[in-house]
């Protein structure tokens, strides 16, 4: 729950599935591009922010359920394999730039 940074994140090129919720200190999830395998993402009630999104073309489920200081989730028309993306409770949640369903 104290969990502020993920370090070396950018290196765990085959991690397919990241679960973050809960960790309420974690406010920014960087260098994600380069998770290329990721399939399963999960920040409830945390993350202000999530960079390099657009990168995760294996990306099936995204779960930013509760992080009320989420504004923006940008580029995601590469996301062609998201079948779930789930935003309830993301009051500041501005724009999904690039989404449609």
């Amino acid at each position: 729950m104290n969990l502020k940074k993920i370090q070396e994140l950018a290196q765990r090129t085959k991690l397919q599935n990241l679960n973050v919720s809960g960790c309420s200190e974690l406010e920014e999830l960087q260098s994600m591009k380069l998770l290329v395998s990721l399939e399963l993402l999960g920040a409830y009630g945390c993350v202000k922010s999530i960079w390099g999104l657009a990168q995760l073309i294996k990306l099936r489920v995204l779960n930013v359920i509760g992080c009320s200081a989420l504004e923006e989730l940008p580029s995601l028309e590469k996301l062609v394999s998201v079948e779930l993306l789930s935003s309830e409770g993301c009051v500041e949640l501005k724009s999904i730039r690039g989404y449609c369903s």
